[in-house]
């Protein structure tokens, strides 16, 4: 498990390339942000294992495209951290249209209505303390990119 700042990830990945580290890694999802694995091998790539977002792999959803474009015309660069705020604007718009008042009971109870919401990064789900649960899965960076580390049946 490496755990750490997403800007230290690759001193971290440096030395277990260098100890010629050969076990999987798990590592935090900012990962998923990109640029790294074009600084290491492939082979060894595959072994590090991320928590990513749908947004990180299924790129082909009409969802994802509209979100990408939307971002790339302002001039920015879409990724998981960008379509979280999307998401959670999206969602906010969404329970302010159904709750029809600015109260702010109302909105969140049109809110709870709406869960679960299907945003760009996957499903939005709130647990019993009403508090996000992030839809995340394992991944790990293959060949055309961020690809599931896992089958979808696990």
């Amino acid at each position: 498990l490496v755990t750490g700042y997403t800007s230290n990830y690759g001193d971290m990945l440096r030395q277990m390339l260098e100890g010629d580290l050969k076990i999987p890694v798990l590592t935090g999802g900012g990962l998923a942000l990109g640029g790294l694995e074009k600084e290491f091998p492939a082979d060894f790539m595959k072994k590090v294992v991320f928590p990513a977002s749908r947004f990180s792999f299924e790129k082909n959803t009409a969802r994802v495209q509209e979100f990408e474009g939307l971002v790339k015309k302002s001039g920015k660069v879409p990724n998981f951290e960008v379509a979280y705020t999307y998401d959670s604007t999206r969602l906010l718009q969404a329970a302010l249209d159904r709750a029809g008042t600015t109260d702010p009971k109302a909105i969140f109870g049109a809110m709870l209505g709406l869960m679960p919401y299907e945003g760009v990064n996957g499903t939005i789900r709130l647990d019993e303390n009403r508090d996000a649960i992030l839809d995340l899965h394992p991944c790990r960076y293959g060949p055309n990119g961020i690809e599931l580390a896992l089958p979808e049946s696990h």
